[in-house]
């Protein structure tokens, strides 16, 4: 009962660096996203597990491309998106005939023979560190005390990101773009640091914490609760920790997991 509701937590990330692109073609050829079985896959670069993991947070780097719809097959696409007239259209079409064939010949190239994502010469590179939060019980969420009717009883999040959340993030980030600058990818490209703009990535867990008994958590192995027979609970909520990717997949493994737990016992 005393840890219902606590280490309410999430992932976050923020821009550390811009990428000053040397070679554009290797660039886009080597850390662009790539296809694989249909499934598009981005390429990161994740902490050693010979790091001491001790109070450091989960963390891996990735790249960002923003085209900012700078490419003609976008401005293509804006175009009849508004719906504009055909004599807009073709006069467009005409005018960058060269430019929109080009475009595509590029995408076609690197989506089919490649296998990778296709990015514009203008696009913006970005690296992006991503950050697990690490677990803190004054991370709560509660039912607001007033004296309302159950339809509006006010939920309370009480979620910080705290210090020592991204104390760690400068330094790493440090080292990686020194490391890189000093490799030989500064030949494709050097990497710019930026100033640190922490945002939340939409993962939140906690609350329902699992673990090994009543005292440490509020459901069990099998996600059932201590305190309530019959009773369980399979969400991002019994997550101990929000871990460094999306929640998504460890989220159905779970649920595959109970599924069984509940066949075998109505077996029994």
């Amino acid at each position: 009962g005393k840890l219902l509701g606590k280490y309410f937590s999430d992932q976050f990330a923020t821009p550390c660096a811009e990428f000053v692109l040397e070679n554009w073609k290797k660039f886009n050829l080597y850390f662009s996203p790539f296809y694989e079985k249909k499934t598009l896959n981005s390429p990161r670069f994740e902490l050693s597990p010979r790091v001491n993991k001790k109070n450091i947070p989960n963390m891996f780097f990735s790249f960002a491309f923003n085209s900012d719809n700078s490419g003609y097959i976008d401005k293509l696409k804006i175009l009849l998106k508004k719906k504009h007239s055909k004599t807009k259209l073709f006069k467009f079409f005409f005018k960058n005939c060269n430019k929109i064939i080009y475009d595509c010949y590029n995408y076609f190239i690197s989506r089919f023979i490649y296998k990778r994502a296709w990015f514009y010469k203008s696009s913006k590179m970005l690296l992006i560190v991503w950050v697990e939060q690490l677990p803190d019980i004054r991370n709560n969420l509660s039912i607001s005390k007033d004296k309302l009717n159950f339809n509006n009883t006010k939920l309370i999040i009480d979620w910080l990101l705290r210090k020592k959340d991204y104390n760690f993030v400068k330094p790493i980030s440090d080292i990686f773009i020194k490391n890189w600058n000093n490799s030989k990818y500064r030949e494709i490209a050097y990497l710019r640091k930026l100033k640190h703009s922490f945002e939340t990535v939409y993962h939140p867990t906690g609350m329902i914490r699992i673990g090994s008994s009543s005292k440490n958590s509020i459901v069990n192995k099998n996600l059932r609760l201590w305190s309530i027979k019959n009773c369980y609970v399979c969400s991002t909520s019994v997550f101990p920790t929000p871990g460094i990717s999306n929640t998504g997949l460890t989220l159905l493994a779970l649920s595959l997991r109970l599924s069984n737990h509940l066949k075998n016992i109505n077996k029994n």
